[in-house]
């Protein structure tokens, strides 16, 4: 779990209890404390789990919490023994690894199925114990919507675009996010969304940069957005072996900020293969 995209080690410490049990220890807002409590019951309530040919049936839960220390806004969890799904997608291959997809596409699913829109639903946030037959949630920071009844495939898939696609993008090819995401990215009216209402300050940069400052973008200008920021996070082969374009981008964001990582993007763009590769190493080297 400590070498997956975007971890923060001033954020995030681990320690043994009184008890000598592993525990994670993570300084947050009182929000994610409020979103894990509520996820957890309603997973349980739910009984969330998906069935895989392959790897038989998968229960979902939240990481246990130990203790919220309100004072410091410190979130303390039991630490869920399993492998990172970012870093099974990195190293899978072949078979397993289209099977991997289908499972999460089978997640995704479930998700939605049973009222559950989750913000921060991305690979590095899932640990997986493949041995217990149980996928671990251990993130709650965005938002969370949670109901008794299935989420509307329109909102569900808006939320996926939101969230998400970017996310899984940075270690799928474009035919597995095809796979993967399907008609999940359906989207049939072209609404109007308040610039107030976008989270992503990268996201909100970018359709500036596209179309100029606005109070309201359409629906259609926002979908370019993320089309965009997915392509640019989209894993491409470099002398035969697959270069993933996030882990630069994600440090000239955390370096240059947000308006170097939309210039970076903006200057890839239209570039395949070396060339984009050489960008991106290029603007890297001059952090």
């Amino acid at each position: 779990m400590f070498n997956v995209l975007s971890f923060d080690h001033e954020k995030i410490t681990t320690t043994l209890s009184a008890d000598e049990k592993m525990i994670v220890r993570k300084r947050t807002v009182e929000m994610e404390h409020q979103n894990i409590l509520l996820a957890s019951k309603h997973l349980l309530k739910h009984q969330l789990f998906v069935v895989s040919e392959v790897f038989g049936i998968i229960r979902i839960f939240t990481a246990e919490i130990a203790e919220w220390d309100e004072k410091n806004k410190f979130l303390s969890t039991f630490y869920c023994v399993g492998e990172n799904i970012e870093e099974i997608l990195r190293k899978s291959i072949g078979s397993d690894r289209s099977h991997l997809i289908e499972l999460i596409r089978k997640l995704f699913e479930s998700f939605r199925i049973n009222g559950f829109l989750w913000g921060d639903f991305a690979p590095r946030n899932m640990l997986w114990n493949q041995q217990r037959g149980v996928i671990w949630l251990v993130d709650f920071e965005r938002d969370l919507i949670l109901k008794d009844s299935p989420i509307e495939q329109s909102r569900f898939n808006r939320y996926i675009r939101n969230y998400s696609r970017e996310e899984f993008s940075c270690f799928l090819t474009t035919q597995e996010c095809a796979l993967l995401f399907g008609e999940f990215l359906d989207e049939d009216t072209d609404a109007v969304i308040p610039a107030s209402q976008l989270t992503s300050k990268r996201k909100r940069l970018l359709l500036k940069h596209l179309f100029s400052e606005k109070e309201h973008y359409a629906l259609s200008e926002i979908r370019l957005a993320e089309d965009i920021m997915a392509m640019a996070a989209t894993p491409f082969l470099v002398h035969d072996s697959y270069f993933f374009p996030m882990d630069s981008l994600d440090l000239i964001g955390s370096k240059g900020g947000a308006n170097e990582y939309v210039q970076t993007i903006t200057a890839i763009r239209d570039l395949e293969g070396l060339e984009r590769f050489s960008e991106l190493k290029r603007r890297t080297a001059t952090l």
